[in-house]
């Protein structure tokens, strides 16, 4: 993903774009990216948003969506009862922003893709989620007890959530299939995770 952004700088670095606020690009989406919402459905939300208002409105695939936050660079979006929306507007070193798209599926655990575009909706890469950090041993912990409660983790599902006022994205492990005594016994060993963007990509 990192060669993949280092080539969207060097296409900017020819062709610059001027910078668009986080509702222009929101309203410009390819309807293909969300076919629940077309460009009135979209542009129906950012007034609701920026008016303080927490509106539901029906979308095209006969559900509801919600947006409840819209800032200079961040919104995110309910887009049924089983996605969530995040976007977010990201330096980049020597050109313009580009777009960070976390799409979320709660079926219930979450599980999240992270996905980067250019200003004009052009595909650039994706970010791979993988459990490093989010899994430790304790110094207190025998290995042995550490692998026995690793491998109750399947399947390994990675949450992301984008921070609406820094340039950081959060990690978390999601836990599916496990009862509640599992997942209890599992937190010792569970770790929260940070990432931030250095312009050219979440390290």
């Amino acid at each position: 993903m990192k060669k993949i952004i280092i080539i969207y700088i060097c296409i900017c670095a020819v062709t610059v774009v001027s910078a668009k606020s986080m509702k222009e690009l929101w309203v410009s989406m390819p309807d293909s990216l969300l076919p629940y919402l077309n460009a009135e459905k979209r542009m129906a939300l950012t007034v609701s948003a920026s008016e303080k208002i927490k509106t539901r409105i029906d979308n095209l695939l006969e559900g509801h969506s919600t947006m409840d936050t819209l800032t200079a660079d961040y919104l995110r979006i309910q887009l049924n009862e089983s996605t969530e929306i995040q976007l977010k507007r990201l330096p980049v070193e020597g050109a313009d922003s580009i777009i960070c798209m976390v799409k979320t599926y709660f079926a219930p655990e979450a599980e999240s893709e992270v996905a980067f575009y250019s200003q004009s909706w052009k595909y650039i890469g994706d970010m791979p989620l993988t459990t490093t950090g989010l899994i430790i041993q304790p110094d207190t912990m025998t290995t042995s007890r550490f692998e026995e409660l690793k491998g109750m983790i399947d399947p390994q599902m990675v949450k992301a959530e984008l921070s609406t006022s820094t340039n950081t994205l959060v990690l978390n492990l999601s836990l599916p299939l496990l009862t509640s005594a599992d997942k209890s016994n599992l937190r010792p060993i569970l770790q929260q995770r940070t990432v931030k963007w250095n312009g050219k990509t979440f390290n």
